[in-house]
């Protein structure tokens, strides 16, 4: 994952929607790798896919 998030840092990606799941572990990994990547990327947790999707499309 980690390779994943260094190379996504080379794209034109502006944007990451993430919908939050009910695992307290998975989403303490996704903290840690989203503090841990320093990108320059906007990334937003959604409680659901609506959510996400319209942040996406502003």
């Amino acid at each position: 994952m980690l390779y994943f998030i260094s190379e996504i840092g080379k794209t034109r990606l502006q944007k990451v929607a993430r919908i939050k799941t009910a695992d307290k572990l998975r989403e303490n990994q996704a903290t840690k790798l989203q503090n841990h990547a320093q990108l320059h990327i906007s990334f937003q947790n959604f409680k659901t896919r609506a959510e996400a999707e319209q942040w996406l499309l502003q």
